[in-house]
């Protein structure tokens, strides 16, 4: 019983506590995106999938030259930004069930101050799976190739709906978007 009234103590904690970054500075930007994986002839060895969450996606800061790694939620992902750095998405990966994808991708921007920098709805998709077998010092594995395109949408409503879905409080959402 004392265990329930513990979870249930810490629970208001836990759902009031902000999905965005607060602004540090008022030139400080948030930085927000979308990004799926779509493998609509199926997932390795497996049926038809899209991959939401869970995705890592890789970025460097090229204004300093820090390199860091965010996860995506829904397909969302955001950071703060200083608001004058350039950066770029350089790849992605994911591993479901035991079985890894990654790619490259190359996006780069420069955030804007006192803004929300919105960098699309982007849907990589893998089509054509090809399977062959490479026997390695390592051993023996099954590697998988895919077609891979990339679907661009501007979907700036979709994305302030999840940011006020998510803190209808915050800041960010006086800010303006940029793209």
């Amino acid at each position: 019983m004392k265990r329930w009234i513990a979870i249930l103590g810490l629970l208001p904690l836990l759902l009031s506590c902000a999905s965005f970054p607060e602004p540090e500075a008022p030139e400080s930007s948030l930085v927000i995106g979308y990004l799926v994986l779509d493998y609509p002839d199926g997932w390795f060895d497996q049926a038809k999938r899209t991959i939401a969450s869970g995705v890592t996606l890789y970025f460097t800061n090229q204004s300093s030259g820090n390199k860091f790694w965010l996860t995506t939620s829904q397909g969302y992902f955001q950071f703060l930004s200083n608001g004058t750095d350039s950066y770029s998405l350089e790849s992605y990966k994911v591993t479901v069930d035991r079985s890894t994808s990654s790619g490259d991708i190359s996006l780069k921007f420069t955030a804007k101050p006192h803004t929300v920098v919105y960098l699309g709805h982007h849907t990589m998709i893998h089509t054509d799976p090809q399977k062959t077998t490479k026997t390695t010092p390592e051993g023996r594995g099954t590697y998988w190739t895919y077609k891979r395109s990339t679907n661009f949408q501007d979907k700036e409503g979709e994305m302030l709906t999840y940011l006020k879905s998510k803190d209808p409080e915050s800041p960010w959402l006086e800010y303006e978007v940029v793209h």
